[in-house]
């Protein structure tokens, strides 16, 4: 079975999250492009809201947007909408640490594609669960802010909050 619940985090307005039996499937911010707001329509059609299933998702995320040091290793993903190369890409994505950048040629390189650098970001640029699989922490191999679904103002804004845009791993 499919939930869903919303909540507004601070200087990130509404951010809805889709959970199935398998583990968050979703991390959705409808009032930031338009995209996510297809995307979210799309997630929950056949959804019920359940603000409690995903209780301590919320709870999490709150801490983290309130500024505390979280990692959200131990919250399940459902990845299972994801093609392989993508799923391969967001599971290494989730082991960058809380303050900590790489780069996407070093995720390449990590995926033993160096080359793949372009695939890595186009991966990333559709990763379902966003904050949970911190792809903000990805940036260019010179150390430029590049690409971000939500916007490099709000990538700028994770990374400073998380005091590591200038460490360069």
């Amino acid at each position: 079975m499919t939930q869903y619940t919303e909540f507004s985090a601070k200087s990130f307005g509404r951010i809805i999250l889709v959970a199935t039996d398998f583990g968050l499937s979703h991390v959705i911010f409808p009032d930031m492009t338009q995209d996510e707001s297809e995307r979210s329509k799309l997630a929950i059609m056949d959804a019920q809201r359940d603000d409690e299933a995903v209780k301590s998702i919320v709870e999490t995320l709150s801490r983290y947007f309130a500024g505390g040091r979280v990692e959200f290793t131990d919250i399940p993903v459902d990845l299972s909408n994801c093609r392989p190369f993508q799923r391969d890409v967001l599971n290494i994505t989730r082991q960058i640490s809380y303050g900590e950048v790489r780069t996407y040629k070093w995720l390449a390189t990590h995926l033993g594609k160096p080359k793949a650098s372009r695939q890595v970001g186009q991966a990333l640029a559709r990763n379902p669960v966003a904050i949970i699989i911190p792809c903000h922490r990805v940036i260019g191999s010179d150390g430029s802010l590049t690409g971000y679904g939500l916007g490099l103002s709000i990538k700028r804004q994770l990374l400073t909050m998380e005091s590591s845009f200038s460490t360069v791993l």
